[in-house]
């Protein structure tokens, strides 16, 4: 597991549509859990989808790629603080008994942190619209981080 940071990053980023664009991690191969859900908005026309979406979870979705690619595609989400985590394909989603999130969460911030869902391969947490910190399983998808960021250091250079 290696883990890097992107401090003051681009604010496009905190758009999730903005952040898949630079970061081409084709989102339909995996998965997702998303935490911190409370913590995002939905910055369409008529901006009240997020809510639909979600429902009435205060915790975390877990959906498949394909319905994380067709929010993406239909609405402008805006991420404050959250955590998403790519997982294996072929995990069908599950309940959780820990969820990862970053808001109020200092085990988050620690140099050896471990994503609560183990079949994690990827993970990126979004902080309070400012820093990006990514938490990686894989070499292909550590080299994708790499050439899309050329400005990414080490997480333990990271000064929280």
């Amino acid at each position: 597991m290696s883990r890097y940071c992107l401090e003051y990053a681009d604010s496009d980023l905190f758009l999730l549509n903005d952040f898949f664009k630079q970061f081409p991690l084709p989102i339909t191969e995996y998965n997702w859990v998303i935490g911190d859900i409370l913590n995002m908005m939905d910055l369409s026309e008529d901006k009240n989808h997020w809510n639909d979406i979600i429902g009435e979870r205060e915790d975390y979705l877990f959906i498949t790629g394909e319905e994380f690619h067709c929010i993406l595609n239909e609405f402008e989400i805006y991420v404050i603080f959250s955590v998403l985590t790519a997982v294996p394909k072929e995990t069908i989603p599950y309940d959780l008994t820990q969820v990862p999130f970053v808001d109020g969460n200092a085990d988050f911030y620690e140099d050896d942190y471990t994503s609560p869902v183990k079949e994690c391969v990827f993970e990126v947490g979004f902080c309070d619209s400012s820093d990006l910190i990514f938490t990686v399983n894989e070499e292909g998808i550590e080299r994708m981080l790499k050439a899309a960021f050329p400005d990414l250091k080490p997480y333990c250079e990271y000064g929280v």
